[in-house]
């Protein structure tokens, strides 16, 4: 599998977010949903147990294959689960 890369965007929002590097790798390569986003993008949505919150929350990562390596663009966490990984259930 291609290395991880990240967008200077993408490492702003780990610090200002408190997430960790390794679950986002994680969501990127197991993800429990993976949505194709035109162009030329895919939104990997995982569930992982916040070290900071201490609760559940699902990861939302925006990334772009590129020739030598996946590229995250983008990332956010969110409380709303369902609202997200319900359309795979209903």
């Amino acid at each position: 599998m291609k290395p991880i890369a990240y967008t200077s965007h993408a490492e702003e929002n780990l610090v200002a977010r408190s997430i960790r590097r390794e679950d986002v790798e994680q969501a990127v390569r197991e993800a429990d949903l993976l949505e194709e986003s035109p162009p030329s993008r895919k939104v990997a949505s995982k569930r992982y147990m916040d070290h900071l919150l201490g609760q559940e929350m699902l990861l939302r990562v925006i990334t772009e294959e590129q020739a030598g390596c996946i590229l995250v663009i983008t990332l956010y966490k969110t409380s709303k689960i369902g609202k997200y990984l319900n359309r795979i259930t209903t």
